[in-house]
């Protein structure tokens, strides 16, 4: 096998449960973003049912999910809601479905105290930090209000969460639907992202942490200025080398179910390290973050996903520092990067 195969032809009709394995269906719950779907993965029990991820507070989302419980779940209550990370198309509706079917949160600690930490009522973000942050880095004023203004906006599309969840852990067992589940660590694209690997399936519920056709984003932010998102997230790949195989059915949180998740994993390993060889190359000169979008992005760099680039080139440039590789000088207060 030299590229992954897809498990299906082509993608499950939006808001319509289809099975893909016995008693595991799959959803496409459709979003108003330009990410127009979230794969969800629900779970029957004999008496009830859990479901993984729920999509962002949206009324489209709310709407859809009505109509998913009254004609879709046979009468049977959700009991378990279980999210893979705390970003809002994942966790947004998790309070909600909670509070409606007095059903338990199930959530890795990691995830639930970075969700209060940014975005309930206990978030303690000091604005002087995060003027300091984007002010080091070479951001405008206006940038940086981009930034306040995204999180605001997240926060507002994700209900509040219940005071009480269950915690989950890295090699942790559960048994939903009948079967054994061994839950995945990966870190880099969120501090403790839960993945849930099925070995009676050969399936692995994957979140974001790997995707066919796209790469997570892997981002610095002002709550940790010099964390090392990058190192955690190369290191977690290892790790998804040594749970799955080329035969695992991956179900991802975008895009097809597919097999091949080794092949996919190398090239996302692959890609990483070559996107900071050529940073490290462009860093023999002096260079301010922007400067390295062009190295290390092929898209481009709009108002909409400004906040996205700054947070993972600063991800790339502090894994070279880190590997004492780059050195930051200070030139008028903004931090300029150049190879050792």
């Amino acid at each position: 096998m030299s590229k992954i195969k897809y498990l299906v032809e082509q993608a499950a009709p939006l808001n319509q449960l289809q099975e893909i394995a016995p008693r595991i269906y799959w959803l496409r719950l459709a979003m108003p973003f330009a990410l127009d779907h979230i794969n969800l993965w629900l779970i029957e029990d004999e008496n009830f049912w859990t479901v993984v991820d729920t999509g962002p507070d949206v009324e489209q989302a709310r709407e859809s999910w009505l109509n998913i419980i009254n004609e879709q779940l046979k009468g049977k209550p959700i009991k378990l809601v279980l999210c893979t990370h705390f970003h809002p198309d994942h966790l947004g509706l998790a309070g909600w479905l909670c509070e409606e079917f007095d059903a338990q949160l199930l959530i890795s600690k990691g995830e639930y105290d970075i969700y209060h930490h940014l975005f309930s009522e206990l978030s303690h973000t000091e604005r002087g930090d995060i003027e300091a942050f984007y002010q080091s880095i070479g951001a405008s004023d206006k940038q940086m209000a981009s930034y306040e203004k995204h999180i605001t906006m997240f926060g507002k599309i994700i209900h509040p969460l219940p005071k009480h969840y269950q915690p989950l852990a890295d090699k942790q067992k559960l048994n939903i639907g009948g079967y054994n589940w061994l839950l995945v660590t990966g870190k880099g694209h969120s501090p403790e992202h839960i993945c849930l690997y099925n070995q009676e399936l050969d399936l692995f519920i994957s979140g974001d942490q790997l995707l066919p056709t796209i790469s997570s984003n892997v981002s610095v932010w002002p709550t940790e200025p010099l964390a090392n998102p990058m190192q955690d997230m190369l290191d977690s790949y290892q790790y998804l080398l040594a749970t799955i195989n080329d035969n695992t059915k991956i179900l991802p949180a975008h895009g097809l179910p597919f097999t091949g998740g080794i092949i996919r994993t190398n090239k996302l390993i692959n890609d990483t390290e070559q996107d900071i060889k050529n940073l490290l190359a462009h860093c023999q000169q002096p260079s301010k973050l922007a400067d390295t979008f062009p190295v290390l992005f092929k898209s481009q760099i709009t108002k909409h996903n400004l906040m996205l680039a700054y947070g993972e080139a600063l991800a790339c440039i502090n894994y070279l520092i880190e590997q004492d590789k780059l050195v930051i000088n200070v030139v008028d207060g903004v931090n300029h990067y150049q190879a050792v």
